[in-house]
């Protein structure tokens, strides 16, 4: 079983920094190669041997990075990814100004790993999810979260299961995930997914209030956050399906308004990017 956990933070110059040394302080492996990715116009560097001295140099850029991926050890698209560990960094630069007047830009930190109790028991995460920039945290079941997230239509395999299919805005056949309660979904920078235990900051206010948010059946209190939590990590997500689609049919609400009022136009925003960038 893999865990991973989701951190949504508020951009700020000084917050890459701070996130980037606490999660080079909280990797919970021994880090041995790293990806980064520029944008969309300039080729990444993959596989790079880990150097801190280095990897803290490209933050102190101009051009800094919008991620950056630690792993323990090598991989390719044919490796088993449960034998690796892996944090990433990543931000999120917007140009419309009606969503920068909501959520904003952000920072987005990801753990990937078979156990992360180091990090739920340290004071940093304590800190953070009780910070006033956060956005959300989730933690969940990662490989639970990617079946249920699965659209792939695949005509030999189809042929053994049940799965309900439909056509995508493209025409192309795809398996019907809309009652996957175990499932993601994106809305620009935004995650939404049922996790096994999730807190909500003051950041998540333009989505869905945090007054609103207490108001679900598991929720409880904290300090600037909203703690909820739908079943233990440890366990299987199968056996809490009914209680992640309550939750589903308590955010959808919200979700559905977030997705309708920041609908992304995407020629616009490669234009918006290559333009940032100087390519035009």
């Amino acid at each position: 079983m893999r865990i991973a956990c989701d951190i949504l933070y508020k951009y700020s110059e000084v917050a890459v920094l701070n996130m980037l040394r606490m999660g080079l302080f909280n990797l919970g492996f021994t880090p041995n190669y790293y990806n980064v990715f520029f944008n969309q116009f300039k080729k990444p560097k993959n596989n790079v041997v880990f150097n801190e001295t280095n990897l803290n140099k490209l933050f102190t850029k101009s051009n800094r990075p919008r991620s950056i991926t630690i792993f323990d050890k090598m991989y390719d698209d044919n490796s088993l990814e449960d034998n690796v560990k892996w944090f990433r960094l990543s931000i999120n630069f917007e140009s419309d100004v009606e969503y920068l007047e909501t959520i904003g830009n952000s920072i987005l930190l990801e753990w990937s790993n078979s156990n992360l109790e180091f990090l739920f028991q340290s004071t940093i995460f304590n800190n953070i999810i009780s910070d006033k920039n956060l956005i959300y945290c989730y933690i969940y079941n990662q490989n639970d979260l990617m079946k249920q997230s699965n659209t792939i239509y695949n005509e030999f395999e189809e042929n053994k299961t049940k799965n309900k299919l439909i056509k995508n805005e493209y025409g192309d056949i795809e398996i019907d995930i809309s009652e996957n309660w175990g499932r993601y979904e994106r809305i620009r920078s935004v995650t939404f997914l049922a996790g096994s235990k999730m807190y909500f900051g003051q950041g998540f206010n333009p989505i869905s209030n945090l007054e609103k948010m207490l108001k679900f059946k598991f929720a409880k209190p904290l300090v600037n956050t909203v703690e909820i939590e739908l079943y233990p990590i440890d366990k299987d997500p199968v056996q809490y399906r009914d209680i992640q689609k309550l939750y589903w049919e308590f955010i959808n609400e919200s979700k559905t308004k977030f997705e309708n009022d920041n609908k992304l136009d995407f020629t616009k925003w490669l234009f918006s990017k290559a333009k940032k960038n100087k390519y035009l």
